[in-house]
């Protein structure tokens, strides 16, 4: 089996390369993030969503990929936060030109998420990434 391009920039901690297999139009959906669509949308704000993270959790350990048979696939990896354990899965949608159209990450143990979306927050926000999609609504 073939890795993908994602798969094998987070085994190497090439983010370059991890960028350039994504599509201008990316959407990026993210558990720390209150969104119900798709209103993380753009190559440059997932970019620097992806340069923040990357400086968080450091070099992802123990990376491994699990493809679907419509073309989606799922990568899971472990990081640290402050010294403690994360893991991570993302699963991964590309369109025709195998270029990454969507990415949904999903992470626990949740007190060390906490602490990756406080790390997030205090550098992603509200520039490039508005308050308002931080926050959940008023009820």
């Amino acid at each position: 089996m073939t890795k993908r391009i994602l798969t094998a920039a987070l085994e190497t901690g090439d983010l370059p390369a991890a960028v350039a297999a994504l599509d201008q139009d990316v959407v990026f959906h993210s558990p720390v993030l209150a969104t119900t669509g798709n209103e993380i949308r753009g190559l440059a704000i997932v970019v620097k969503i992806l340069q923040t993270a990357f400086t968080c959790v450091g070099m992802p350990r123990n990376v491994e990929e699990f493809q679907n048979s419509d073309g989606r696939y799922i990568v899971t990896f472990d990081g640290s936060v402050d010294g403690n354990l994360m893991q991570v899965a993302i699963l991964v949608t590309e369109n025709t030109d195998k270029r990454i159209e969507s990415i949904r990450l999903f992470a626990r143990p949740w007190p060390v998420v906490k602490l990756f979306r406080d790390f997030m927050g205090r550098h992603l926000r509200p520039d490039p990434i508005p308050d308002a999609i931080w926050n959940l609504p008023a009820a």
